[in-house]
């Protein structure tokens, strides 16, 4: 007779196996039905951007945080135009 700790224990990696055996199968279905939808056009449409943050080594928050990033039709003209956000050097007192 299996002791009811080792019957919990049982059940608890069969669960985990068919959890990990049902996430590849979809996780491979999911991934051979999709198409890419995105693509890298930066270079043909002129968008250049180098960021830079300032950085004085003292790892102050503006200093350790990335860039930022907005897209919104800011013209009206149906196509979306692109906002950066960069940073700049601290004031040193």
């Amino acid at each position: 007779m299996m002791s009811p700790c080792t019957n919990r224990q049982s059940t608890l990696k069969l669960l985990v196996y068919l959890t990990l055996i049902g996430v590849m199968l979809g996780h491979a279905s999911f991934a051979a039905a999709q198409k890419a939808i995105f693509r890298e056009a930066a270079a043909e449409t002129g968008l250049v951007f180098h960021h830079f943050n300032g950085a004085t080594g003292n790892y102050y928050l503006p200093e350790i945080m990335g860039a930022g990033v907005a897209l919104f039709d800011y013209d009206n003209d149906g196509d979306l135009d692109v906002y950066f956000v960069q940073g700049t050097g601290l004031d040193q007192q």
